[in-house]
């Protein structure tokens, strides 16, 4: 390699590199399932090969100038993901205060499990839905540090509720279903119950958890429940994305393949409560080891994870969602007939997300988080829709204010304002 051809050598290798890390993250990682989303880097990477090989062309004191600029740019990029680094992020990892707790064979309290955190270990024989039975469970922190006391199978419940032969509704969902990030009394679940207090409302929503895991809890833990209404409660940010990747579990697409698969989950409370201490005992000794943490550090800071993040709940809003999958539909469909065969209602509730309402975007409703191809779905298959978007959220004055103000999800106003609507609705069917 000649003197002449150093720098237009470095377009090459960076811009070649950069393709091949794309091809790997779309088509091994995601294994093909969003082109959409990896379109705008394979369209960026395709445009740094042609530039690489154009700037053979091009005369050297100009790629000098474009160097310049470049490696400038590259530069302030790094420095603002240092910026972000050392500046106080909203949330709290509590990891750190159950470190003399993990020690102990029998802990008093313990961090929330998120289920997603096991998608990639195919090779559990297991694969849990509710978190640790029967423990003080540290939640959430956005305004605020929430914590609550595990039911018998690991969610966010009084645990007497399950002794109550009579379960009239059941909530099905993620985070905002879960209760994040609000005292116990003032979730959806407490809410629904304040307005329905003749019913019996029982929450299996888990955090992190996608359609696919959804209908997997509706199947193993029904029949102990029986209820006369079950609440479809999707949320239009990550419902889509989040299956996609529970499709990756060879478990959860069990689901999927076989209607009568189970693994009679309610039986193995004793083993999976076993089985989430020792894997958090694990992530401890790892969040403690100096060497681990400064390799994902610096992982982290070369990917500009944090400035990535910025950009894209503070600034962009994707417009070109994925696709809706025909599993989304396939599952909701498998899920209504399902309950029909057993004599229960469903209902489909639309949660928005809190970007809509950011007046620093022009939303284009017809093509947001396919918002109206989620709405056509549903329809088609005859089930009622709770549209919170349109019927509570729209219609206020400040939506904002029914959002937490450091974070996503609702606060105490928007989940009782949700949970009246989801009431109201109900009793008049």
């Amino acid at each position: 390699m000649t003197k002449k051809y150093i720098i237009q050598s470095l377009y090459c290798v960076f811009s070649i590199s950069f393709f091949v890390y794309v091809i790997y993250k779309s088509e091994i990682v995601n294994a093909g399932l969003k082109h959409d989303f990896y379109f705008k880097y394979y369209l960026f990477s395709a445009t740094l090969l042609i530039f690489s090989l154009i700037s053979f062309y091009i005369k050297k004191d100009i790629n000098l100038k474009i160097f310049t600029i470049l490696l400038a740019t590259v530069l302030s990029l790094y420095f603002i993901e240092f910026y972000l680094s050392i500046t106080k992020e909203t949330g709290k990892d509590h990891l750190g205060e159950f470190t003399k707790e993990f020690k102990k064979e029998k802990p008093s309290k313990v961090p929330v499990v998120y289920p997603y955190h096991f998608i990639n270990e195919n090779k559990q024989k297991i694969f849990s839905f509710g978190g640790i039975s029967n423990l003080e469970t540290i939640f959430c922190h956005e305004d605020y540090l929430v914590k609550y006391k595990s039911d018998r199978f690991g969610f966010n419940n009084p645990n007497e509720i399950w002794d109550n032969k009579k379960k009239d509704i059941l909530l099905i969902g993620d985070s905002f279903t879960h209760g994040m990030c609000v005292f116990p009394e003032n979730n959806i679940r407490s809410k629904i119950q304040k307005y329905s207090s003749d019913l019996n409302v029982l929450n299996l929503g888990i955090g992190g958890s996608g359609s696919l895991m959804q209908y997997a809890i509706l199947k193993e833990y029904y029949n102990l429940v029986n209820p006369k209404k079950v609440l479809w409660i999707y949320y239009e940010e990550n419902d889509i994305h989040d299956l996609i990747f529970e499709k990756k579990n060879h478990i959860l697409n069990n689901y999927l393949k076989d209607n009568n698969f189970k693994q009679n989950i309610i039986t193995k409370q004793k083993e999976i409560d076993k089985k989430l201490i020792i894997s958090f005992q694990k992530k401890l000794q790892n969040k403690n080891n100096f060497k681990i943490n400064t390799l994902k550090y610096i992982k982290d800071f070369l990917k500009l994870k944090k400035f990535r993040y910025f950009l894209r709940n503070t600034i962009f809003i994707n417009k070109m969602p994925l696709n809706v999958p025909s599993d989304f539909k396939n599952i909701l469909s498998k899920a209504n007939e399902f309950l029909k065969v057993n004599n229960t209602k469903m209902y489909f509730v639309y949660l928005p997300e809190k970007r809509r309402f950011n007046n620093s975007f022009k939303i284009d409703e017809k093509k947001f988080n396919h918002y109206p191809q989620i709405l056509k779905i549903v329809e088609e298959l005859e089930i009622p829709i709770i549209n919170i978007y349109e019927d509570v959220f729209k219609k206020h004055s400040n939506p904002l204010d029914l959002f937490a103000k450091n974070g996503s999800h609702f606060n105490a106003k928007g989940y009782d304002l949700t949970a009246l609507k989801i009431s109201n609705f109900i009793k008049d069917r």
